[in-house]
C-alpha cells in the first residue's frame, strides 16, 4: 500500500530525499537485525495516559457511521416483520 503524500495535515519536506532519523539503543538495533522484526512498546508503557485513546469526536463519528450503515438494514427488518 503506497504512502499518502498529499494529505492536508502533513507537510511534505521541500527536499524529498531528506532522511528521517530515529535513534535506538544498540541492543534494540541488534535484536532488530537478528530477528528481522521490529518491536513496539505497549501503549500503557509509553507514559501518556491518553496514548491510544479514542476522542469523544471519534466516538461520535463512529456511531454516526455505524448508524448510517445499519439504519437501512434495521428499517428493512422492521418492515419485513410488519407483514
Amino acid at each position: 500500500m503506497p504512502a499518502i503524500t498529499d494529505h492536508q495535515c502533513f507537510n511534505q519536506p521541500d527536499d524529498v530525499s531528506v532522511k528521517l532519523w530515529r535513534y535506538m539503543d544498540l541492543s534494540k538495533f541488534a535484536a532488530l537485525l537478528q530477528k528481522s522484526a521490529i518491536t513496539f512498546s505497549r501503549a500503557d508503557n509509553l507514559g501518556d495516559p491518553f496514548e491510544g485513546s479514542i476522542s469523544p469526536l471519534d466516538i461520535s463519528a463512529s456511531e454516526q457511521m455505524i448508524s448510517t450503515i445499519l439504519e437501512p438494514s434495521v428499517v428493512a427488518a422492521r418492515e419485513a416483520r410488519s407483514f
